[in-house]
Formats: C-alpha cells, structure tokens, sequence
C-alpha cells in the first residue's frame, strides 16, 4: 500500500520542471499587470462604459415639437455619473441646456443652437450627477425645436455628443471626502450616439417663433 501512495504522490522530474516555468510566467505577468497598474491609473479605474441611443418618440404629434428620446446605458461593470449640465438632465423641461446635439440640414450646414442655457448650477457637486449603476439605462424626452433653429421642413441629420470628463469639485467646502469617493470617474471623455434622419413637416414663419419658445423655455427651466 505505501508503495502504492509513493507512486501517486511522486512528480516525474520533467512535470517539475513544467510546473516551476508556468508559476515563473504567471509571477512575471501579475508584476507587469501590476507596474501597468501603478503607472496608468486610469487602467485601474474599472468604471463603467456609457453609450447613447438616440431615437424619435412614439407619443403622438404636439404642435410643431421635434421630440427626441434620447437614452444613456451604462455598459460597463461600475456606476457612471453623468453631469446633469452637460445632458438633458439638465433642465426640467424639454429644451436642452447647452449645444448636445450636430443638427445638419439636407445641405449639410449645421443648425444652431438658439436654446437658453442649463442656468446657474454653482461649483460641481455629487448632487450635480445622475447616477447610473451597471447594466441600467437612464432617459430624456427632449424637443429638438426649443433648442435648434429647425425653421424649414424637410431631412435633418442628429447626432447627440456630450463630454464625460466632470467630476466634483474637490474644494472641501464644496464636496465631502464621503461624496468624492463614492464619485466613480469614466475612463471614456467623451461620447457619440447614433445617428437618427428626422423630417420636419411644418415650416416656422420666422426665427421670432423660436426666440418666443426660448424664453418661455428659460423660465420654465428652474
């Protein structure tokens, strides 16, 4: 029987020999992983990924709005934050706080942005951020005419962009050790939705038509 054991037990040499080289590797590779780690710290970072979808909303027609559904899916295996005035979450209604969207015409000149602005939102908080945890998606009805000069029908061109560098601002008086580090960063600086073909219909009179919305969308907005 002990003969027996002594046979299981014993390695041949050239097994050894195999099982040092491949701990030897394996050593080799978590110090590199590690020296990459220490040097790159985005790479240790393991936020989550955003990507956008932008699509036309299935509520019926009001008036002469172009309602966009615009919608933000954290990918990823981390929260993501996003900066409420760098996205439509960044007014109560369905205007948009800053130019987000590359609006261009059958002729491909880019629409302006006529809209009023987020407001004033003060140094960066966490509360600044809307929070999206792994796997979940966060959306917004927008109106692309409060916010463009879509003054003639026909074919236009949307893409949504927006940048995803803010972060809280790291004055003590403004932010708490608490809220900075649960403040999770994104590796990502900035992102890009897909690219939606809309037909406006109705023709504006005038651009007066959307200056009266804008400033009736600014009062509204806070």
């Amino acid at each position: 029987m002990q003969k027996d054991v002594m046979q299981e037990t014993q390695k041949p040499a050239w097994h050894e020999t195999l099982d040092a080289a491949f701990t030897h590797a394996r050593q080799a590779t978590l110090r590199s992983l590690f020296l990459i780690a220490a040097l790159q710290p985005d790479l240790a970072w393991a936020e989550g990924h955003v990507e956008v979808v932008i699509r036309e909303t299935t509520r019926p027609p009001e008036n002469d709005k172009v309602r966009i559904d615009v919608t933000f899916l954290n990918m990823g295996d981390q929260p993501v934050f996003l900066h409420k005035p760098s996205t439509p979450f960044g007014r109560n209604d369905d205007a948009l706080p800053g130019d987000q969207f590359v609006v261009t015409d059958a002729t491909g000149r880019r629409m302006p942005y006529v809209g009023s602005g987020p407001g004033y939102w003060g140094p960066t908080r966490l509360s600044h951020f809307v929070k999206i945890m792994p796997g979940q998606s966060a959306h917004k009805e927008v109106d692309l005419s409060a916010s463009y000069m879509l003054d003639r029908k026909g074919d236009y061109r949307v893409r949504f962009v927006a940048r995803l560098s803010q972060q809280p601002d790291p004055d003590p008086d403004v932010s708490t050790p608490e809220e900075r580090e649960a403040f999770v960063p994104v590796a990502q600086r900035d992102v890009t939705s897909n690219e939606l073909l809309l037909h406006v219909s109705a023709e504006r009179s005038d651009q007066e038509t959307v200056m009266d919305r804008r400033t009736q969308s600014a009062s509204d907005a806070l």
